[in-house]
């Protein structure tokens, strides 16, 4: 299977919790990822399976959009 390598921003939001109890959330974003599927970019990231990634990209936990040249 050779499919060609796309370049990909992945972005998700973290939540931390402070020492004093507070959580905090901020967005984060890792780009670009050279990867054939929005999947691999995301099991790449995050060092997870790729059924892992495939059940945040469809809950929308996290999200990875194709880079096209032009942007």
């Amino acid at each position: 299977m050779s499919e060609r390598i796309k370049k990909w921003r992945v972005k998700w939001t973290a939540t931390v919790t402070t020492t004093d109890g507070e959580a905090k959330s901020f967005p984060v974003e890792v780009k670009p990822v050279g990867a054939a599927t929005a999947a691999e970019a995301v099991a790449w990231v995050l060092g997870v399976s790729m059924a892992q990634a495939r059940r945040l990209l469809r809950s929308k936990i996290v999200e990875a959009v194709e880079i096209n040249d032009s942007q």
